[in-house]
């Protein structure tokens, strides 16, 4: 008996863990995500030569 309720207790920590990590992921992606279109950084596509000629 002692062995099954090892078993599920670790089932159970496994669980937790999972969640725990599944939320800390989500917290943050959401700290992370940005919306400001001033904060991006365009440059020119020039394939190595000059955009003039």
């Amino acid at each position: 008996m002692d062995i099954l309720l090892s078993i599920i207790g670790s089932a159970v920590l496994a669980v937790l863990l999972a969640a725990a990590y599944t939320a800390g992921v989500a917290a943050g992606k959401a700290a992370a995500h940005v919306d400001d279109e001033e904060s991006k950084i365009y440059m020119p596509h020039t394939h190595g030569g000059d955009p003039d000629t």
